[in-house]
């Protein structure tokens, strides 16, 4: 019998996360292109087109609203579904590397420089990659486990969960569940499809929430990036949809109504930085966000300005410590990720308190990169 390749575990080559301030800065990020995704019982369907794509429809009056957050929501203990985990089966960057696949044209340089990366970018991710790896200076609560391959000259990053991340998930209670159909029903509650006749089923059960998502290219110090994002809605109704950049949308979030000192507080050190750090990255001027009392009901609703927010949360974090361990997270990404091999998997492992520990692989327990992306490619 063959023996397993065991894991190497690079101990040398930890990353302390720090709290340094550097003047790093974030290029605004540029469209490339769009597709949708479905969702249903079967799991998760890619579609090319931008049929998910969303538009704000705000109240008229945006106080002393009612906006039930638990409308629709199944109980665990009744047969409804543990929602924002797939525990059957992690996407991955599935949906990125089909869009890669039938856009490959996006990739290709203005100049005949010849080079060896074949895509012309040092990473391919998604921004919910960065932003976990952005705020980590200021999370004490929860890890992350983001899991890299190189493969002809690009490096591709991607979060799983680890063993102790995918138990927790499975032992979610009904309030965590709530939460998040809590926020995505809100989602639909102030906003609609741009063209109904295209989109399918999302109003009729948050466990099928489908997303228009964008990919768009930016570079942070000396890394080019390519990465898609999931997008909320349009700010307004577009004239030509295909023109719209990233700062055309809005986010949507939810929060408790603040009655307190205490609460504002919380909400600037806890959830404003992992706000500002999702916008950020993708160009999001204004966050809209719904205030529920503790019956899970929106009663009020307030535009945010992203811009504004480090200026707001100065107690609490800075922009450019985000940036800045970014920056140095993706540097030593490069450092340590040195096989151009889709079969080796770079796990960089986080912890709140500890340092960022790699453990390479090739055991495909969690791969990264899929053979038919590899072999089309």
């Amino acid at each position: 019998m063959a023996t397993r390749p065991q894991p190497n575990i690079l101990e040398p080559n930890q990353l302390v996360v720090d709290k340094k301030r550097k003047n790093i800065l974030l290029r605004e990020p540029q469209k490339l292109g769009s597709y949708s995704v479905k969702k249903g019982p079967e799991g998760r369907f890619y579609d090319g087109s931008s049929s998910e794509l969303r538009v704000l429809s705000l109240p008229k009056n945006q106080k002393n609203i009612r906006f039930d957050l638990r409308d629709g929501y199944v109980r665990l203990r009744d047969g409804g579904e543990i929602l924002c985990a797939n525990l059957k089966e992690e996407p991955g960057l599935k949906e990125m590397l089909q869009w890669i696949l039938n856009n490959r044209h996006s990739f290709q340089l203005k100049s005949n420089v010849a080079t060896d990366c074949l895509l012309n970018t040092d990473f391919v991710t998604y921004r919910g990659v960065l932003t976990r790896i952005m705020t980590a200076p200021y999370e004490n609560q929860e890890g992350w486990l983001v899991c890299v391959s190189k493969f002809k000259g690009t490096i591709y990053m991607c979060l799983f969960m680890s063993d102790e991340k995918r138990e927790k998930e499975m032992g979610r209670d009904d309030q965590a569940n709530l939460m998040c159909h809590g926020g995505l029903r809100f989602e639909e509650y102030i906003s609609v499809a741009l063209d109904p006749s295209q989109a399918t089923g999302k109003e009729a059960d948050t466990m099928y929430h489908n997303e228009y998502n964008c990919v768009v290219r930016s570079r942070i110090s000396n890394h080019s990036l390519v990465y898609g994002a999931e997008m909320d809605c349009l700010a307004v109704r577009p004239t030509d949809p295909e023109t719209c950049q990233p700062k055309d949308f809005v986010e949507i979030k939810t929060t408790r109504t603040m009655s307190t000192r205490r609460h504002w507080d919380n909400l600037c050190r806890f959830k404003m930085v992992k706000w500002w750090a999702q916008c950020h990255l993708i160009g999001i001027p204004t966050l809209v966000c719904g205030y529920r009392d503790d019956d899970m009901v929106v009663r009020d609703i307030q535009s945010l300005s992203v811009h504004e927010m480090p200026k707001t949360c100065k107690a609490f974090w800075f922009p450019d410590v985000c940036l800045s361990f970014l920056d140095t997270f993706l540097l030593f990404v490069k450092k340590t990720v040195t096989e151009d091999d889709a079969n080796v998997v770079y796990e960089f492992d986080w912890r709140p308190g500890s340092n960022v520990s790699v453990t390479k692989t090739t055991n495909r327990k969690r791969p990264v990169l899929t053979e038919w992306y590899c072999n089309s490619l």
